[in-house]
């Protein structure tokens, strides 16, 4: 691939859902599952302040999820933070 970078990134919803992957053909199958999970709906993010966790059900129900966040450094997440903070199930694109 002259030229061009050799990986792939996808980013889902707010700080989390960052997937980073190569350009190899089981990357690639995967980016695809993920973004067709999106459009189909099947897509559910929690907040948390600095942060987000995306967790995104592919069409054979298994379930990839990510956690990212922008927080100061130092700043730990507080306790349990996916069992309370808001969420949002994201709905399918039309």
């Amino acid at each position: 691939m002259d030229g061009f970078s050799e990986q792939l990134i996808l980013q889902v919803g707010d700080y989390g859902g960052r997937w980073e992957l190569e350009a190899s053909p089981e990357d690639v199958a995967m980016l695809e599952d993920i973004a067709r999970s999106v459009i189909a709906g099947r897509v559910r993010e929690v907040f948390a302040p600095g942060r987000s966790a995306i967790s995104v059900t592919l069409a054979d129900g298994s379930v990839k999820t990510e956690i990212g966040g922008e927080a100061p450094a130092g700043c730990l997440p507080l306790p349990f933070w996916r069992r309370w903070s808001r969420s949002i199930q994201y709905v399918p694109y039309r």
